[in-house]
């Protein structure tokens, strides 16, 4: 609010016409804000501005390096580095905090589902997973991936709206990663695939390795986070319903 200029990436999300200089109808804004108040209230005041026009010159921003490899795509937000796999996609692989390694992920992480006969299914059993860059700002870098859960030890080529398949239901993934910045955002979709009167889910989730983390916290909107020992065999975050959830050994 008092004029300084802070790092922002834009990106235009629709326009009024269908050519390249029509006006912008819709843009959205990356930047990183200070912290907000969890309860709406405690928002109301006003800390940012908008300003545009030629001679506008935004603040320098450092901006997040993707790149596509063989394996997969390279993230670098500076503070962080990661792999996102193509060929046995588990979320977030050869991850390094401030150039130091903290987590390698196998195809047994990443997003599950398991069926009411107890068979489990995981995307990074799918081997045509379509992944890509979606969008690059000079703040923030987008990835997403889509493709299906397949049955374990399956050749994933049956697909059927009830069992036996290979195949069991879709995902549609973003990953945010952000510039300077030691965490991503995930977002993912499930899309139902099967016949809900003859099929059912015993649990959907994903999982993460912990090497060597002694204990966890999950943050809760206007509350203090939950800190929680990690034991020899993990830990468990279950939401039972929309509004409630339980950390468990």
């Amino acid at each position: 609010a008092d004029g300084t200029p802070v790092p922002c990436g834009v990106t235009v999300r629709s326009r009024w016409g269908h050519r390249p200089e029509s006006s912008v109808r819709w843009l959205g804004v990356d930047f990183q804000p200070e912290a907000a108040g969890a309860w709406w209230p405690d928002r109301r005041e006003v800390k940012y501005y908008l300003e545009f026009g030629p001679e506008v010159a935004p603040a320098a921003a450092p901006r997040p390096k993707a790149v596509e490899t063989p394996d997969g795509i390279e993230v670098d937000a500076g503070a962080l580095r990661f792999l996102v796999r193509r060929q046995g996609f588990n979320l977030l692989d050869n991850v390094h905090l401030n150039g130091a390694p903290v987590l390698t992920s196998t195809p047994r992480h990443g997003l599950y589902l398991v069926d009411h006969e107890g068979a489990t299914y995981r995307a990074a059993n799918d081997r045509a997973v379509a992944l890509c860059i979606e969008e690059q700002t000079d703040l923030r870098v987008v990835l997403r991936a889509e493709g299906w859960y397949v049955k374990d030890g399956s050749a994933g080529e049956t697909l059927s709206h009830s069992l036996p398949t290979d195949k069991l239901c879709k995902f549609v993934t973003r990953i945010e990663a952000h510039a300077g910045k030691p965490w991503v955002r995930v977002l993912t979709t499930w899309i139902l695939t099967y016949d809900s009167f003859t099929v059912r889910l015993r649990d959907v989730g994903f999982s993460l390795p912990a090497p060597g983390v002694s204990r966890a916290a999950f943050g809760v909107e206007g509350a203090p986070p939950i800190v929680q020992p990690v034991g020899p065999d993990g830990l468990y975050l279950i939401q039972h319903l929309h509004n409630a959830f339980a950390v468990e050994n």
